[in-house]
């Protein structure tokens, strides 16, 4: 997939961003019995926009 740069890097920051959170909260134990399964989404998601490419 690849997205223009402007867009990629929107992208990026959210997908970084809400990954950082959900891994954050599933460590501190805010989402109760599945913070295990959040804080490993929010890894997931974080580095999401691997797999994507910014246009030349």
């Amino acid at each position: 997939m690849q997205l223009s740069p402007r867009a990629y890097f929107a992208v990026d920051r959210v997908t970084k961003l809400v990954g950082l959170l959900a891994l954050a909260g599933g460590i501190a134990g805010a989402f109760g019995p599945m913070s295990p399964a959040v804080a490993i989404a929010g890894a997931v998601v974080g580095v999401a926009t691997v797999f994507v490419e910014p246009a030349d």
